[in-house]
């Protein structure tokens, strides 16, 4: 008996190009084409960055970061990042227009991609993504791979039936995520330029029309740390009175005659160290156990501490005094020295010092703030010769920025908490 199989259509492995619904337009005197991928689709079509070896038409690309992009997609189920912007060559891909589907300048239709197409195709924008959507298939179809191997290993030896539970749980996740990723997708920009040197001033174009996200909106913004959790804790009005109303929500530090004392960065700097240290960082397990209340209470004691320690910031907080007569007058009108003076309280209290013993040692430090430090002084010398690495500069309003420099100055200052110079006895 014959049987009549028709397979026309249904076995996509045979065809030699990829199909997708697309939206064609025009900018800039180039042919653009809007489509849509699938985030297994990107890996196969699209060039895969190599950090070793950078592509002659773009810059070195960071593996860090890509693999931090990767993790962001795969711990947050409702993650974004914008389209990818490739360069193509005409008669590269076939747009085929829908009949009746054009509005304007605008065109919807198929665009055919070839199945062969990376040769054809340059990253203008997108190198991380594209190399973090890579790590990320690589690393959950690993963790898949090895989840399954060891629970066949557990179930072969008769390991506990906890242990078998704890495999089977790990698999039912990792194929939760898989099947997150392998649907979610990515939009890609698809820019016609056949001309290599052009095709390099979009990349430099992109790159100079790019406004960077300050840190302060970024920490106003995003939720997902727990420093920033708790900087909004501080601004939704439980913060103490030196800093209520004196923060600025849009800039990372505030300077000449801004009404407020510090930006909201240089506010989450301060929370951050206070947490960690003055150079530490929040551990991803931290950023699980940490709780945004806990940091903002701290952060408003060591405020009450800096009060109390200092009349110059304390006549802040009562408004006898402006942050910018501050920052005219004091180093304590300075962010960095701020951060500082944080990093100072968090060293003190991890090693058993009191509250008032710090609040002792601030007022002796309260009688050395006059700003510009001078060489002329003897205030001036105690901070220009505090440290070998130049924390101070003669006639400065505040200390470098520099992080080793930072470092070393809270490390000068706790062992003048122990071991106090001439100055503060």
């Amino acid at each position: 008996m014959t049987q009549n199989i028709d397979l026309t259509g249904k076995l996509g492995g045979y065809t030699a190009t990829d199909d997708y619904i697309a939206q064609k337009s025009e900018q800039g005197g180039r042919k653009h084409y809007l489509i849509v991928l699938p985030l297994p689709q990107v890996i196969t079509t699209m060039p895969i960055p190599d950090p070793a070896v950078p592509f002659d038409d773009n810059r070195e690309v960071k593996a860090s970061h890509a693999k931090n992009f990767a993790d962001y997609v795969r711990t947050h189920a409702h993650w974004h990042a914008g389209c990818l912007t490739i360069r193509t060559m005409s008669g590269a891909t076939t747009f085929e227009p829908f009949q009746g589907a054009q509005v304007g300048n605008l065109q919807f239709g198929v665009l055919k991609v070839p199945r062969n197409a990376r040769g054809i195709f340059k990253i203008i924008d997108g190198q991380h993504r594209i190399l973090g959507i890579k790590y990320l298939l690589d690393s959950l179809a690993e963790d898949l791979m090895n989840a399954t191997s060891s629970l066949a290993k557990a179930q072969r030896v008769g390991s506990d039936k906890a242990v078998i539970e704890q495999f089977e749980r790990e698999i039912k996740n990792f194929k939760k995520i898989q099947e997150r990723v392998e649907s979610d997708c990515i939009a890609i920009e698809l820019v016609v330029e056949d001309d290599t040197d052009l095709a390099k001033q979009i990349f430099v174009d992109v790159a100079n029309h790019a406004l960077g996200v300050r840190k302060a909106i970024t920490a106003v913004f995003d939720q997902t740390k727990v420093v920033n959790r708790a900087l909004n804790e501080l601004l939704d009005g439980t913060s103490d009175d030196l800093i209520t109303d004196r923060i600025d929500g849009y800039k990372d530090r505030v300077t000449g005659s801004n009404p407020n004392l510090l930006g909201a960065g240089s506010l989450s700097d301060v929370i951050r160290t206070l947490t960690v240290g003055i150079n530490g960082r929040i551990s991803a397990a931290q950023e699980k156990t940490l709780d945004q209340k806990d940091l903002a209470r701290n952060t408003n004691k060591f405020l009450e501490t800096l009060r109390n320690s200092f009349p110059d910031l304390n006549a802040i907080a009562i408004g006898s005094s402006t942050p910018a007569d501050l920052r005219k007058a004091s180093i304590l009108g300075s962010s960095t020295m701020l951060r500082v003076l944080a990093g100072v309280y968090y060293e003190l209290r991890a090693n058993g010092a009191s509250i008032i013993d710090i609040i002792e040692f601030f007022k002796k430090l309260s009688k050395h703030t006059a700003a510009p430090v001078s060489s002329a002084t003897a205030s001036g010398r105690l901070w220009l010769n505090a440290t070998t690495e130049g924390a101070f500069a003669d006639g400065a309003n505040a200390p470098g920025s520099r992080a080793q420099a930072v470092k070393a100055l809270v490390v000068a200052m706790v062992e003048w908490y122990h071991n106090p110079p001439t100055e503060l006895v």
